[in-house]
C-alpha cells in the first residue's frame, strides 16, 4: 500500500512538474569563446548579413558572463528600428533600467552599438549565428546569447 501511495505521489509531482513552464527551469548557459564556435564549424557573419539580421527585428539577450554591472543571466531586449537606431529595455524581472534609445552601426564585420546598461560609451562585437542561437562575442569570448524575432512584438 505503501508503494502504491509512493508511486502516485511521483507520477502526480511528475505531471504538476510537467505543467510548469520550462522558463521556471532555466538556467543561465555557460558563456563559449569564438575558439569553440570556430571549432564547431560556424563563421562569424559579415556586416551585410549583421544588417540584415537585425534591421527591424527585435533581439532578447541574455549576458552569459557578469558585464559591466550586469550580472549573469540579466535579460533585455533590443528592437533595431531603422539603420541607425534602437530602442532597448528590460525583461520583466531582470534588471531594473528605464527604456532608452541608442545608436547602433556596423563597422567592418562587426555590430556596434552605443552602451548604456552596463556602463557608458561604445562597443563593438563580432556576431555568430550557431543553429541554435546567436552568440556576441569581444577579445574570444562570447559575452551575449541573442534569440531574433522579426519585427517589434513588444512594441518598443
Amino acid at each position: 500500500m505503501l508503494a502504491n501511495f509512493t508511486v502516485r505521489m511521483i507520477l502526480v509531482g511528475v505531471a504538476v512538474a510537467s505543467l510548469t513552464p520550462a522558463t521556471l527551469f532555466a538556467q543561465t548557459p555557460p558563456p563559449k569563446t569564438e575558439t569553440e564556435l570556430v571549432a564547431a564549424g560556424n563563421k562569424p557573419l559579415t556586416g551585410q548579413q549583421i544588417s540584415a539580421l537585425v534591421l527591424g527585428n527585435t533581439a532578447y539577450i541574455v549576458f552569459l558572463v557578469p558585464v559591466g554591472t550586469a550580472p549573469a543571466g540579466t535579460q533585455i531586449m533590443a528592437f533595431y528600428r531603422d539603420a541607425r537606431s534602437r530602442v532597448v529595455a528590460p525583461r520583466a524581472g531582470s534588471v531594473a533600467f528605464k527604456k532608452f534609445e541608442a545608436k547602433w552601426w556596423v563597422e567592418g564585420n562587426q555590430l556596434c552599438h552605443e552602451v548604456q546598461v552596463v556602463g557608458q560609451g561604445t562597443t563593438c562585437l563580432l556576431v555568430y549565428q550557431t543553429s541554435s542561437a546567436i552568440y556576441l562575442c569581444k577579445d574570444g569570448n562570447c559575452r551575449q546569447m541573442w534569440r531574433m524575432v522579426p519585427g517589434n512584438p513588444e512594441k518598443l
